[in-house]
């Protein structure tokens, strides 16, 4: 019979589960991690780990979730309290998801090669489309706060989000390029997020 766990008790696990996941996630990768490590660290049985996931692949992205909340948090707080010049704040927002990517370990782990495909065929396309799905919206949320305080009047709201991912995918492919090559490409991604952020992309 499955163990029953009250309100609180489900919260403090999960934030815990998060925890240790994270830790083993960063560790060993995606496919490597297994639950029952996991479970172990936690003090809960493999079985009433599915009372919380039904999957690894589950846990793996709502820490990857919680993660992009950090950075999303920095990139509102930028756009909501910025008072310089239109360029200054298109580089802050570069920078956060360029540091994000490239410095967080867990992020690092989708870096891994073989990893990112793992877990989208765990998932499935439905609920990789719907994290997606919420990436799109905040992006394009932070569009319209930027608006709202007269930067970036002309851009569409979905620009952020689609630069944002040409970042992630050239920092994939990083170990692949020369370096001089992936700081060019980086620094024309700078530009072409300008150029359509600005009123000269509209």
């Amino acid at each position: 019979m499955a163990k029953h766990f009250s309100e609180k008790e489900r919260k403090q696990i999960m934030a815990t589960l998060c925890e240790v996941g994270n830790l083993e996630f960063s560790k060993r990768g995606l496919r490597a991690a297994r639950i029952e490590d996991i479970c172990r660290a936690v003090g809960i049985s493999k079985g009433s780990f599915y009372n919380f996931y039904d999957t690894k692949e589950q846990l793996f992205l709502a820490i990857v979730e919680q993660r992009e909340r950090i950075y999303r948090d920095a990139m509102k707080q930028l756009v909501e309290t910025f008072s310089g010049e239109e360029k200054g704040l298109i580089d802050g927002l570069f920078d956060i998801t360029v540091n994000a990517i490239r410095t967080d370990p867990f992020i690092g782990v989708m870096l891994q090669p073989g990893e990112i495909e793992h877990l989208a065929r765990k998932m499935g396309p439905e609920q990789m489309a719907k994290h997606q799905s919420g990436d799109f919206a905040f992006f394009d949320d932070l569009t319209k706060t930027m608006q709202s305080r007269g930067y970036c009047t002309s851009a569409q709201v979905n620009t952020m989000a689609e630069i944002s991912v040409l970042i992630f995918c050239l920092i994939m492919q990083a170990d692949l390029l020369p370096v001089e090559s992936f700081d060019a490409s980086l620094a024309h991604l700078n530009d072409l997020l300008h150029f359509k952020l600005s009123n000269k992309g509209a």
